[in-house]
């Protein structure tokens, strides 16, 4: 018992510096702050966010512990009917800007979970003195018909109710739910409808993307 606790505490560690800060600029005076997650699948690592947080975006940078510094990002996966983005990491090296997977150099990624939800779990934001976490209550996964990123067209969704000691606004787009293993099962999307509740989409709506993502950049719509 000991040693599974011990392996659940190094995956919860492992997972708190798979989390970043993202930072798009081009839809308004001041760039749209949100939180990703790096993933591991199939060897390749990547960043999700929602993707109402990069679409139009015409610059994107991401800071956290996976990065020493601020990094340049591109999107590489963009699906506003179930608000999906990947992004990857750039690099500027003397030749010129160089397309890099964020996994070259940097390890830190989770897995998405294919077990059961939990019914608590932990939701992740990075702040710049460390990865802050906060215990909650997870009710669902059950069905919701929401509207695409834009409003244009309704989509069912597989989506989590998040209840816990937070105030509304606490919890950032695109925050990740972590369960005990360190795998991950949620993502926190941007309806906070009051205090001590959140919504947040189920991590296999990443599947789709995950397993179609190239490293060319990809088309990332316009200001929602």
């Amino acid at each position: 018992m000991l040693r599974d606790a011990l392996e659940d505490l190094g995956d919860r560690i492992h997972a708190s510096r798979a989390v970043v800060e993202v930072r798009a600029s081009g839809c308004g005076a001041e760039p749209t702050v949100a939180s990703g997650v790096v993933l591991r699948h199939n060897a390749r690592t990547v960043v999700a966010v929602p993707a109402q947080v990069v679409a139009g975006a015409t610059a994107v940078e991401g800071e956290g512990w996976p990065f020493p510094l601020p990094v340049d990002m591109e999107v590489v996966a963009f699906d506003p009917r179930l608000d999906v983005a990947l992004l990857q990491a750039t690099l500027t090296v003397p030749a010129g800007r160089e397309r890099r997977d964020v996994a070259g150099d940097f390890t830190n990624g989770v897995d998405v979970s294919t077990g059961e939800t939990p019914d608590r779990a932990e939701v992740l934001r990075w702040t710049p003195t460390g990865t802050a976490a906060v215990v909650v209550d997870i009710v669902g996964p059950f069905e919701e018909t929401l509207g695409d990123i834009y409003g244009d067209q309704e989509v069912v969704r597989q989506v989590l109710q998040v209840n816990g000691d937070f105030v509304a606004g606490a919890l950032p787009a695109g925050a990740p739910i972590i369960d005990e293993g360190g795998d991950l099962i949620g993502i926190i999307d941007d309806r906070s409808p009051a205090d001590g509740s959140a919504w947040a989409a189920v991590a296999t709506e990443l599947m789709p993307a995950l397993e179609t993502v190239g490293y060319d950049v990809v088309d990332n719509g316009t200001c929602p």
